[in-house]
């Protein structure tokens, strides 16, 4: 019997029940991503008391379609509607599943499951947009700002409660007043919430909101639409379709070329881990010369008088010490040549060929203090090699990063001057704001 009762509920409120299921697919198949290691998973999510469990990292959420104010504002709208089926817990799409169902089935009950989903949609662009916008104008433009993460289907529920708040206010009876006085309540609380819980984003919370009471001045047209323009209907629905498969679209192309900027980030560390590989490599070799003397001079107080023979002020170079040598530095050159070998670049293999050999000559005996300084200069060239290849790696993700910025709003400048290049290395995490 209550099976059966909650299929019917489903029939019922096709709408409702098909956007609550698509929030349930999405937030499985990016705790799916995680799992399998497709993306990244987040730190310290134990930490977080209950708002850790089943936590979602920024770096999934932004592949999933998360947005910040500097994405938007370069042209990537299409996350301000994809970002309504990001969530980032399973306590975060609890309460708005809740929120969704039981408001949807009202509005639902309104206009119909075509026009329901054409409402939501919209109010996530309208919600998001105006947040996005709203961040710099109202908060700050500095980049920490801007890239603040945000994602979450409230903005979608806020958007229903001020369109309820709405309709119930023009209705001008019993009812419609007590849907105003239920609604305005429900905003008041969870203003309240959102002040006292800093991961909260009362921005889209707000642009819901408005979005909302927006479409609701539109309340007697969508009536009529539904009772008697079932054609009109379905147009819209067909539009949100496209819409929607354009979003998914936009995001796939994002998360593609945010792939391929990731893609250098472990050539650059292993450039970086050869430059000091490089640098104990020559350290080595220098100590090798030294110990090539007979002692080592380890003192020299000023002022004090010293004979000829006096060797009080001398470290005797022991054998030990000279193997010890000899073995770290076959390791260090080894090590220097794996890690050359592993770059695959021609440029930094004609460079250190001569240094190889070098190195290889001062094992069975110490290079000679003539030696050094030629020693010192390929190095030096090595160095720069080195210095070159990181520089053209870095130009192919600058190269790759504007590719993200779509669009060169007049306002604020700081989205391309600053954060543009910033978004080689893929999306830059701060604080993350739940809607």
């Amino acid at each position: 019997m209550l099976k059966s009762k909650r299929f019917e509920t489903i029939r019922e409120y096709p709408g409702t029940s098909i956007l609550a299921a698509s929030w349930v697919v999405v937030y499985l198949v990016m705790v799916l991503a995680q799992w399998q290691g497709w993306t990244p998973s987040p730190e310290k999510s134990a930490d977080a008391g209950p708002l850790g469990i089943g936590a979602i990292s920024q770096q999934t959420g932004q592949m999933f379609g998360a947005w910040n104010s500097a994405e938007i504002l370069c042209g990537q709208v299409w996350r301000t509607i994809l970002a309504t089926f990001v969530h980032f817990g399973l306590i975060h799409i609890a309460l708005n599943m809740f929120g969704m169902i039981q408001l949807g089935q009202l509005i639902e009950e309104w206009y119909g499951p075509k026009l329901l989903i054409a409402i939501v949609i919209l109010i996530g662009f309208l919600g998001n947009g105006m947040a996005s916008l709203a961040r710099p104008l109202i908060g700050s433009n500095n980049p920490a700002v801007l890239m603040i993460t945000s994602g979450g289907g409230s903005t979608v529920v806020f958007g229903l409660i001020g369109l309820i708040a709405v309709v119930g206010l023009r209705s001008r009876s019993r009812m419609g007043k007590y849907l105003y006085n239920q609604m305005i309540g429900l905003l008041v609380f969870n203003l309240m919430i959102g002040l006292t819980i800093p991961q909260i984003d009362n921005y889209a919370h707000a642009g819901g909101a408005l979005a909302g009471a927006l479409i609701g001045r539109l309340h007697y047209t969508m009536i009529a639409w539904h009772e008697n323009r079932p054609g009109r209907c379905r147009a819209v629905l067909g539009l949100c379709l496209i819409v929607i498969m354009a979003c998914v679209y936009g995001q796939v192309w994002v998360a593609r070329v945010q792939s391929k900027i990731e893609h250098y980030n472990p050539q650059v560390k292993q450039l970086e881990t050869l430059r000091i590989s490089i640098g104990e490599t020559q350290a080595r070799f220098i100590t090798r010369s030294a110990l090539g003397l007979e002692a080592v001079q380890v003192i020299n107080t000023k002022g004090r008088f010293r004979l000829p023979w006096d060797r009080t002020l001398f470290l005797k170079v022991s054998d030990k010490m000279v193997r010890d040598n000899q073995k770290a530095l076959v390791a260090a050159i080894e090590k220097t040549d794996r890690l050359v070998q592993e770059t695959g670049s021609e440029s930094l293999m004609q460079g250190w060929v001569p240094l190889r050999t070098e190195l290889r000559m001062a094992i069975p005996r110490p290079p000679l203090n003539s030696e050094i300084r030629p020693f010192q200069i390929k190095i030096g060239t090595m160095i720069q090699l080195l210095a070159e290849e990181a520089k053209s790696i870095e130009n192919h993700q600058v190269d790759l990063a504007k590719k993200l910025v779509l669009i060169r709003t007049p306002w604020p400048n700081v989205i391309w001057t600053e954060l543009g290049p910033a978004m080689k290395n893929g999306p830059v995490l701060r604080p993350m704001n739940l809607p």
